[in-house]
Formats: C-alpha cells, structure tokens, sequence
C-alpha cells in the first residue's frame, strides 16, 4: 500500500522536536547556553511551510489511509518564529492561507521554528507583516489551539531548520516530513501528523467564522502521541481509550489516537472534525448527552443520539465529505466508514432516538442552504442552548422552524418523510404554520410523536404504547399521577444501558402557583409489587433554567440506594422544570438488583 515518500526539501537542513513552552510563548532558561549577541542590523526571513499528508478514503468498503498517495499542504495559521542559538524566541507571526510566513528578525543568528499551535487574541490584528488570510476569519475572533504530546508533559511538537540564519533569504522554507515504508510496513517519519491535526482543526474553525465572525474560544488542548492507544489507562502513558473530547481541571481537552498499525486518527479529518465538535458543544452551544457506547442502528436517548449524531454531522460540515473515514487496523488500511447524506428512512430505527437519523437531518439542511452553516450555528448557539427542554433533535427542529419556517431548507420534508415524524409536533400551537413565526415546542406537549411512532415502530422486539415513545410526560402539583407505558424504567441494551431508549424516563412540571419547595416522590414500584427499600432501583433527578443564557442544570437529585427517591426544591412561579426518572447505573452503588428482570413501573407526584 504505497511507496516509502521522498521529498527533496527546499530547505537546507530541518529538525524535529517537542518544545516545552512555559506560559504563552517562552522557553525554558538553558543556562548552559548564551545568546549571540546581535551580528546584523533587522532582517526579514520569509518562506513557505508545508506538512505531508495522507488522505484517508473509502476503498473496497473500508476506511483506509492512502499512504501511496502522500502530498504536501500548505500549513495554515500555525504560529511560525525566529529561534536564537540557545532556542528562544525572537520573533513570531502566523502563517497566512498558503502556509506563507514573515518574519522581523532583530539582528540576531536564527532558526525557524513552526510550532503546533494556532493562536491569536484579536484576529482582526493580524495579518502581520505583510502575509494575508480569507476572508472567513475576519472579525474580533480569538483562539488557542494547542496540539501537545500527552506522553510528553504536553509539550508542543515543532519542526526547525537546522542552519541558523543571519541575513534576509527568499528561501527559508520547512516542509514538515511524512514518509511510510511499505516494505517495512512502518512510518519512517510522522513529523507531520500533528500538523495535520491543526489544519483540520483550521477547517472547523472556519465553518464557526463564516457563521459568526465575533467568536472567542476558550483554549483547547489536543493531545496526540504516537504512543496513544484504544485502551483506557493512564493518559500519560498513552492510554486514552479512544479518540474523544473531555474537560479536565475545567480545560477542554481532545484526546486523539496514534499507535500505528492499529488506530491512527491524525489523518482521519472526520474524527478529529467530530471530536471538536464536542468541544464547540462545550464553549458555545450547549449538549447534554450522558456519553456512553452507541451505534448507527441504536435507540439511544435522544441527548445522545443528538449528541453523536450532530458531531458526525459536523464532522462532514468542517470536511466539506459526508463520507465519514476513520482508518485503522495494519497499514492504516481496514477501518470503518459510513456516508452521513445517506437517507434513514430504511433503517430499523429511523426516528429522532437515532444518531443517524440526526445526522442526516442536520447535514441536508446545511446542503439545502448552499452549504451555509450560519442558521445552524444561530439554533445551536441562541436557541438550542438555552431552551428548558434537553438538547435533541425535537429541540432543535422546533426552534430552527420557528425561525426560518418548514418550507427552509425542506425541513418539513425531511422531518415528516425521511424521519417519519410528525410535523406538527413542532409548534406549540394545533398545527405549525410552515412560516417562520411558529412558537416552537420543544416538550411536544401534544404528544403526537409518541402516538405515531407507536403505529410503526418496535422496541426490543416489542410493540409499545404510545406513551412509551412520549420525550416528556406533563405532572401537575397535588394531582395523583396515572401509571402508564412512560412510567416503565428498563435496560436499553446489555452494555451501557443506562444512554439508550427506555433507561431514563423525562417529565415536565411548570408551577403555576406562588412559589415556594414542592416535593417530588416516586412511590408503589411495580403496583405495589416491590419495597421501596430495594437497592439500586430508581435515581430522580430535577432540572432548570436559570437565567437567560445558562441552559439547563441540574438542581437536586436523589441517587441513594433506596427504591423510591424523593427530592424538594424550591420551584419559582411560572417557572418549567424537567424531571427524569433513571435506572441505577452498574457500580454507582454497593449493589445492583434488577427486579422483573430491569422492568419497573412505578408512580410519581408533585406535592407541596
């Protein structure tokens, strides 16, 4: 699968190393070293950077990396400087769009350094020195991307000429190295790969500027090594389980896999898009997934089917490819690959509890807008986010029609035939309008999902009512609830149970008197048929707004090991609240029972 890559370099001599930057941008104090002292008057250094890339395609139904296929890109917007002999900073600036860069040398032997890392504090300050950007990124916009070695103390990774430099030159080129050896079946230098990371990360960033040029992002660390491997562990150590996107010590953070020959995502653009998507969830839109496994053919709970499914859906936003690839396996040759523009319609769990079916409502309304991802971006930010409903694609669909209309983007259509959903669930009104002064409905208070879905649709192989398929179900304060098929909490599947369909039930309360504490208790477990001091049955958890732009959170919960949770809080007038009832997850308490084999049925009241 491809030749070992040659490529004569327009530079003299280059390096590799990681660099360990305390605070923003200086190095660490070499004692042994003494700078030269100035040689010159200021000079100007200019040149190209380039990374070798691998594309990642679709060949014979699986997702490979085509390593015969290397070429060099231009690396876009990494920070770039003139080092001194003892290797510290001089001079910095970014590259522009064509991976070209400037720089101000004040009189001094240097190198050039390219450093994994994107940066700037006001976007509309630069260009600097004369290299020029796109449009796209054009406003107040400030980021710090920095792609680190985990196993390294998160050190950045740099590429450096080896010569230093005392005078202008025209020729100060570094093209970052990528070659694999067929024959050896190895990589004999990945000196690019994280430099392949930052640039897709470029691409998500541009899709973000297009659709709000005033942007800030919080800082984010992206942790790559080629130590990192699909087995949980110690971090450090390289073992991060899989690709994914965390908060640790309240800094995003994405993890991304690197061990050749069995997992490498440097060159998968899909799953690195797919994981920065979370982190976009994190700083500027809101997710409330519970993680866990999934599948395209899952039931999931729609939080996490909108999680997942929104992620891939970005990641063929931020690509431009709705051929998702993610290689793996010898040669980077035998991974996984899905087309995200492909109907749901078939599936056997089409619907708006499935990753795939979000996915492919959120790619074709970018599609259908001439690849706009400006109305998108405004639910997901002003809307989505700040809802008293959980984030799902309910959520979302109700606010983008009641902002653009159903007829936008065909939403309606995509919504009523490719999902099979009712349109009308929408609006908070009878019936939705179609024009784009709809009151959106995030809770489907007229329940007409559940009564549709439960004419087609089977769950576990069983037929169910239409309030099991309900999102929410409505209490009223001091009026005795009536058990149904929403009040049943059971095992979604054998592994994870707790993120899939029917592990977690949703309710509504908004009260409607003066305020004050209310309780909420879950009482009679399976009719009566079960004590409320069984272990590990039921988790209650309560949820609201506070404040115009803080979203949901949670307010009180009862995880005890008692069957029967309660909880009291104070509940404002007029104010909507959410509750769920959970099934205890495996190992948060001293034991696990599954009474009826995980089935419970069971009543819960509003009192005061």
């Amino acid at each position: 699968m491809g030749l070992k890559h040659q490529r004569a370099s327009r530079l003299l001599l280059a390096v590799v190393l990681v660099v360990s930057l305390g605070g923003c941008f200086g190095s660490e104090d070499e004692p042994s070293c003494v700078s030269d002292a100035p040689v010159s008057s200021n000079f100007t250094l200019s040149g190209s950077v380039t990374f070798g890339y691998a594309p990642s395609s679709l060949v014979s139904g699986k997702g490979v990396l085509k390593l015969s296929s290397i070429e060099q890109k231009p690396s876009r917007r990494i920070v770039v400087q003139a080092v001194d002999n003892c290797d510290r900073p001089v001079s910095e600036t970014l590259t522009d769009d064509q991976g070209y860069y400037k720089l101000s040398v004040p009189g001094n032997r240097v190198r050039v350094r390219a450093l994994s890392r994107l940066y700037t504090s006001n976007f509309a300050t630069r260009p600097q020195n004369g290299t020029s950007f796109s449009t796209a990124c054009s406003g107040p916009v400030s980021w710090d991307v920095q792609v680190v070695d985990n196993t390294s103390s998160q050190s950045f990774y740099a590429y450096r000429t080896a010569s230093l430099y005392s005078a202008s030159s025209n020729a100060a080129d570094l093209d970052i190295p990528l070659e694999f050896d067929t024959a050896a079946g190895r990589y004999t230098d990945r000196t690019a790969a994280p430099f392949a990371i930052a640039d897709t990360i470029v691409e998500s960033l541009e899709k973000i500027c297009r659709a709000d040029p005033s942007v800030r992002f919080p800082q984010l660390m992206v942790n790559w090594s080629v130590r990192n491997v699909n087995a949980s562990g110690q971090k450090s150590l390289g073992q991060i389980g899989t690709s994914h996107f965390t908060v640790e010590a309240g800094r995003p953070q994405l993890y991304i896999l690197g061990k050749e020959n069995v997992d490498t995502d440097e060159f998968d653009s899909h799953v690195i898009a797919h994981e920065f998507g979370h982190y976009l969830e994190y700083s500027l839109y809101r997710s409330d997934t519970l993680g866990g496994s999934h599948s395209l053919s899952d039931r999931l709970d729609p939080r996490v089917a909108f999680g997942e499914g929104y992620g891939n859906a970005f990641s063929a936003i931020a690509t431009g490819d709705p051929i998702y690839v993610d290689s793996m396996g010898s040669y980077q040759r035998n991974g996984d690959t899905m087309n995200i523009a492909l109907s749901p319609k078939s599936a056997p769990s089409n619907g708006i509890h499935n990753e795939s079916s979000v996915q492919y409502f959120l790619w074709k309304l970018y599609d259908n807008k001439q690849r706009d991802f400006s109305r998108i971006h405004q639910v997901l930010k002003n809307f989505q986010s700040n809802s008293p409903a959980f984030t799902t694609l309910l959520t979302f669909a109700a606010h983008y029609n009641a902002q653009f209309g159903g007829s936008s983007e065909s939403l309606r259509s995509l919504w009523e035939t490719e999902l099979e959903t009712p349109y009308h669930a929408l609006c908070a009104t009878p019936q939705c309008t179609g024009l784009a002064n709809d009151v959106a409905d995030p809770f489907d208070s007229k329940q007409l999902i559940g009564s549709a879905y439960s004419v087609a649709r089977t769950y576990g192989g069983q037929s169910r009512p239409a309030a099991f398929w309900n999102f929410y179900k409505p209490l009223r304060l001091n009026v005795p609830h009536v058990a149904d098929g929403h009040d049943v909490v059971e095992s979604g599947g054998s592994s994870y149970p707790y993120n899939k369909l029917g592990y977690v039930r949703w309710y509504t309360y908004k009260h409607e008197t003066s305020s004050g504490n209310v309780l909420v208790a879950v009482t009679n477990l399976d009719g009566g048929q079960k004590a409320c001091a069984a272990k590990d049955y039921l988790d209650l958890y309560v949820f609201g707004s506070s404040g115009a732009s803080s979203g949901q959170r949670l307010l009180t919960a009862d995880e005890g090991a008692t069957g029967c949770p309660s909880v009291s809080f104070y509940a404002e007038q007029g104010k909507t609240y959410v509750l769920t009832v959970n099934g205890a997850v495996a190992g948060l308490h001293t034991t696990t029972t599954s009474p009826n084999g995980g089935i419970s049925s069971y009543n819960i009241n509003v009192t005061r």
